[in-house]
């Protein structure tokens, strides 16, 4: 529904565009430079691979730790301390007259090695400590294209077509990457978790000792309790439900942070190998 309403919406203001004349909405003549195109894609390729570090990484501090949602939050601080060194860094290569597509591919590099670093840490029992430094390097290496790419395609850009440009980075960075994003990494979540769920619950059996202690443990508790025999099992396929579910979700979050760190290992190929301007400095 959401994709037919974006549509229809697209085609009115194309419309709208068309029949203008002189006074443009947006001056279409931005597409003709090469920057435009060059700073569209890296920054929706920053938006998107940034998604599962958002997502991921506060519900499993909640999911694989004791933390609440207070202690889960507090990670964001670290972000913050993130974005500020990613900044200071990136001024320091800009000053050194560092090359556009360095600074790209190192800011793609330093989100790749945050994302194999929660790789190792994505397990049933966690503590929030060590998730500080992934969520630091990843928004330090996601401000570095985030801060600089604008600048980017500005460059060499004649007056009349910096609104349009400023309204397509800001479309990108609200519409367009968040929905895509979002969108993309949910469902993917949803079928992993459920693929991992099936392959879990199609090993619990009589012969898996884990499970049979699990389930005889909360059966006791609960008759113990003072529950009856039939509340009693059912308290104990719940609580062992719950954990398939738990080890299912964490085991998701492993396996999709693992083809995000290879996702940003192209992102960075992908920023070395195109086609800039030969004057490609700040």
């Amino acid at each position: 529904m959401a994709f037919i309403i974006t549509l229809v919406a697209g085609a009115g203001f194309m419309l709208l565009q068309i029949h203008a004349g002189s006074y443009r909405y947006l001056e279409l003549g931005i597409f003709r430079y090469r920057n435009t195109w060059i700073g569209i894609l890296i920054f929706l390729l920053v938006m998107l691979v940034n998604t599962p570090s958002q997502m991921f990484i506060g519900s499993f501090a909640k999911l694989g730790s004791a933390a609440g949602n207070l202690e889960a939050q507090a990670l964001m601080k670290y972000a913050i301390y993130g974005c500020l060194l990613g900044v200071i860094l990136s001024l320091i290569l800009i000053l050194r007259r560092m090359r556009f597509r360095t600074l790209f591919a190192l800011g793609f590099m330093l989100m790749a090695v945050s994302n194999a670093y929660m790789y190792f840490l994505y397990q049933t029992d966690s503590d929030l400590p060590s998730m500080r430094w992934p969520m630091l390097l990843n928004y330090m290496g996601w401000i570095m294209p985030y801060a600089v790419v604008c600048a980017h395609g500005m460059k060499n850009l004649p007056a009349k077509f910096l609104p349009t440009w400023l309204f397509l980075i800001v479309t990108v960075r609200n519409v367009m990457a968040p929905a895509i994003g979002v969108s993309v990494y949910s469902n993917w979540l949803q079928e992993r978790t459920q693929f991992h769920k099936e392959l879990l619950a199609s090993e619990i059996n009589h012969s898996n000792n884990v499970a049979v202690n699990t389930y005889n443990t909360t059966q006791r508790i609960g008759a113990f309790s003072g529950n009856g025999t039939f509340d009693s099992e059912k308290l104990a396929s719940i609580q062992l439900s719950a954990r398939v579910q738990k080890q299912a979700t964490i085991v998701a979050f492993k396996d999709m942070t693992g083809t995000t760190v290879w996702l940003c290992l192209g992102c960075m190929l992908i920023c070395l190998l195109l086609p800039y301007r030969k004057k490609e400095f700040m």
